[in-house]
């Protein structure tokens, strides 16, 4: 481990990143940004506080219980019954599982190579497959996504954002100026938009995994508040700018992008309208490098779940709790993005409010005992 301590932040924040950016954090940004053409500023300011800045409070939260999300949970929400917080473990569970973004990423990955001669239900089999064959190796690729997997992402991110950034759109740019009414639907759209990555949801789920590493690699960091809230607001740094480079670069080209572009094919679409088709393979791995990482990820949290409540602990529990997730992801892959979308959007509207509530919670309880 680095002796260096802002190595050491870099790379435990880079490794928060891969494991959380997939297929949502690609794609919502996007949507955005295509909606908020009129003023990009409002639509980044609202997307950012539903998406990163609530990501950031609820990894502070959640890092004061050293990742146990359920006792995080039990804290800070209710209880009438005793099956409340272990519901909504659930609910949230399947969101990230198989029900919601491990069946996304391999939608969206498939939709970065438009050219394969395969239906997606087989690329997402074989998709699948490969990065269950990786997953069985809790730590494999854990290790190496805050050192190269992670870094690399963010790299060829920021080259298609700042190369996007010097291309003067070869249409002609209408702007009309919007009214209070049109700012007001522009920021409440944008703020929805902003939950669809499941940003919080995911850091409040991967902190047990990203704990168990931090225990493996750094156990001195542990109880370092200063060292944890730094990682945190580096990580929410690299979102950000990915975040408000996507949406303003999609503000700005909006009326010169492909109309009817599917939700899978939307990033990819975007690079070679503005860049051109040259450049189309660089956006393509880029993809399929954020969501491969991340549905490891996914893979992994899900099937610990899985082997901790409903599995008999055994040599073998691991690896039949990680095959049933990939089963059951690749059924349902086949309803493609909306099919996924209209189930991912109902457990939202029932599990998120109580995830945002008692990341609040926790926060002001902080707050009144300084």
């Amino acid at each position: 481990m680095y002796k260096n301590s802002f190595f050491e932040i870099l790379l435990f924040a880079f490794t928060l990143f891969g494991m959380i950016f997939g297929s949502g954090n690609i794609t919502y940004p996007i949507l955005t940004g295509n909606l908020a053409a009129a003023s990009p500023f409002f639509a980044i300011v609202a997307f950012l506080i539903s998406s990163a800045f609530l990501a950031f409070a609820g990894f502070w939260a959640v890092s004061r219980y050293r990742g146990d999300y359920e006792l995080f949970l039990n804290k800070n929400l209710p209880s009438f019954s005793g099956y409340e917080v272990p519901l909504l473990i659930f609910i949230g569970m399947l969101m990230l599982g198989p029900l919601g973004c491990i069946p996304r990423c391999s939608i969206v990955a498939f939709g970065a190579w438009p050219s394969l001669p395969i239906s997606q239900e087989l690329f997402s089999l074989g998709f699948l497959f490969t990065t269950f064959l990786v997953a069985l190796d809790r730590g494999s690729l854990i290790r190496f996504l805050g050192k190269f997997l992670a870094p690399a992402t963010f790299a060829i991110f920021c080259f298609i954002i700042v190369a996007s950034w010097f291309v003067s759109p070869v249409f002609a740019v209408v702007n009309t100026p919007a009214s209070l009414a049109g700012l007001s639907n522009i920021f409440g759209n944008s703020l929805y938009y902003g939950y669809f990555p499941f940003d919080l949801l995911a850091v409040l789920f991967y902190a047990k995994v990203f704990f168990r590493l931090l225990t493996q690699q750094a156990p001195e960091r542990i109880n370092d508040r200063r060292f944890l809230v730094s990682v945190g607001a580096v990580s929410t740094a690299i979102f950000s700018f990915i975040y408000s480079g996507m949406i303003y670069l999609a503000a700005k080209f909006s009326q010169g992008l492909p109309l009817n572009v599917s939700s899978e094919k939307l990033f990819l679409s975007y690079v070679v309208s503005i860049l051109g088709p040259s450049l189309a393979i660089l956006a393509s791995i880029v993809v399929s490098l954020g969501c491969f990482c991340t549905t490891v990820a996914l893979l992994i949290v899900f099937a610990d779940y899985l082997e901790e409540k409903f599995f008999s602990k055994n040599k073998y529990s691991y690896f039949s709790a990680l095959l049933l997730t990939v089963l059951i992801s690749g059924f349902c892959s086949v309803f493609g993005f909306s099919g996924v979308e209209f189930v991912t959007y109902r457990l939202m509207m029932v599990g998120y409010p109580f995830l945002i509530f008692a990341t609040i919670r926790e926060v002001f309880r902080w707050l009144c005992v300084q």
